[in-house]
């Protein structure tokens, strides 16, 4: 389930599956199906990696501690300041 840094559930989660043949077929089970008063739409997704090191913008930290690195292994400059993502609204 994925939530917002406060615990809040950001309305949706990620499933992950052995191979693409179970994915499918849970795709195709799924989609559309009434959960108790709602409709649920299922896709195939790839969620974002967390803290990867091998990331092209992997960058965690502060800026004055940490430097990001890209795949090649290049050190870049960190950011110098971040803008946390605001909630999606609601339909």
């Amino acid at each position: 389930l994925a939530t917002y840094r406060n615990g809040v559930p950001k309305g949706h989660a990620y499933v992950e599956f052995s191979n693409a043949d179970e994915a499918s077929r849970a795709l195709i089970a799924t989609d559309g199906l009434m959960v108790g008063s709602k409709n649920i739409s299922v896709a195939i997704s790839n969620p974002p990696v967390r803290n990867d090191p091998h990331s092209k913008l992997g960058y965690s930290g502060t800026a004055d501690t940490k430097v990001a690195e890209t795949k090649t292994g290049n050190s870049v400059k960190p950011p110098q300041f971040a803008v946390p993502s605001a909630p999606v609204g609601k339909p």
